[in-house]
């Protein structure tokens, strides 16, 4: 579990899929200070021994979360009429 705190290019060149599939949950939540943060659940694959037990938690406060947004319309075109 970890809360991002800032996102930064990866030196990697290649980008392969990987063989697990699996839904994300999410949530958009308010801290006690009234900041929101958007958190993301995976619980890993169908094969794993423990079914439904929580995998993996991303949490991103909200401006974390616009930078993804940002990061997502650069490279994939939302929001800019590109695709």
């Amino acid at each position: 579990m970890a809360v991002v705190t800032g996102f930064e290019p990866s030196a990697a060149q290649t980008v392969r899929l990987q063989p697990t599939e699996l839904t994300c949950e999410f949530r958009v939540g308010r801290l006690s200070d009234g900041r929101r943060v958007l958190q993301l659940d995976t619980s890993g694959s169908a094969q794993r021994q423990e079914q439904g037990k929580k995998s993996q938690t991303l949490q991103f406060p909200e401006a974390q979360a616009r930078e993804l947004w940002e990061l997502l319309g650069t490279h994939f075109g939302f929001g800019t009429g590109k695709a």
